[in-house]
């Protein structure tokens, strides 16, 4: 075991609220290093924004979800919050110079990406 595994396990479960446990924090414990998790409720909402596209988070069961919990942990959000969400879509860009190199970001249109 690596010197660092559960280090502090009492601080984390004290700070994690039950969905945060139950998921990181597999039989109220730390995993060890080299444990497997897995998260098949995670697997089925990707596979829910896979099959539907973003209606399938920012609405509908994953949103309702996501308020219900939030604002049992004190948090104001709303299932209007969620959906009324929008992104700016955007795509990195990098320039190297001498021994650095930039990046920027840069807004996609609806046109082919910026060149």
């Amino acid at each position: 075991m690596g010197e660092c595994t559960n280090l502090f396990p009492g601080v984390v479960a004290a700070k994690a609220g039950t969905h945060t446990a139950a998921q990181f924090l597999p039989g109220g414990k730390v995993p060890d290093i080299g444990d497997i998790r897995t998260q098949p409720a995670l697997g089925r909402t990707l596979r829910r924004i896979a099959r539907h596209g973003r209606e399938a988070f920012y609405t509908g069961e994953a949103a309702d979800e996501m308020v219900s919990i939030l604002r049992g942990l004190g948090g104001a959000h709303s299932t209007d919050d969620f959906a009324a969400h929008s992104s700016d879509y955007v795509c990195s860009r990098s320039r190297r110079n001498t021994m650095i190199t930039t990046w920027s970001s840069v807004r996609r249109t609806g046109r082919a990406w910026p060149r």
